[in-house]
């Protein structure tokens, strides 16, 4: 079975009662998108927003008890957005994730495609 693009999906609604809801749901859809792009196209690529947000849906992704199982060698992590900052700033997007979760699990970081918002030059910041 094809997978549809995001130009083929069609925008979905989804309302959650809090916070906590919300990061439980993000982490279903992010597990089952998952689950079958490894199993169909054997890798799983994902762009993240930023802010603070996503924070406690990234704690999830590396709870054991809450998590996916994935083969984080194959999964590719983007990101849609990035502070014009260090990595090790409190406002960097990319800090906020390398903290709360793709320190924990064993994703190589060849597979991290960060937005180098420290560079002097916004051109390179996105090569």
């Amino acid at each position: 079975m094809r997978m549809e693009t995001a130009k083929e999906a069609k925008p979905r609604i989804v309302q959650a009662d809090d916070a906590e809801e919300l990061a439980h749901r993000a982490l279903e859809v992010f597990a089952r998108h998952a689950d079958r792009a490894l199993r169909e196209r054997g890798r799983f690529c994902v762009a993240l927003s930023g802010g603070h947000t996503p924070e406690h849906f990234f704690e999830l992704l590396c709870d054991p008890g809450c998590g996916p199982e994935l083969a984080w060698d194959r999964v590719h992590v983007f990101w849609v957005d990035e502070r014009c900052v260090p990595p090790d700033a409190e406002a960097s997007n990319y800090g906020l994730a390398l903290h709360t979760f793709l320190s924990k699990v064993a994703i190589p970081e060849m597979n991290v495609h960060r937005i180098a918002g420290e560079s002097a030059c916004l051109e390179d910041a996105v090569a």
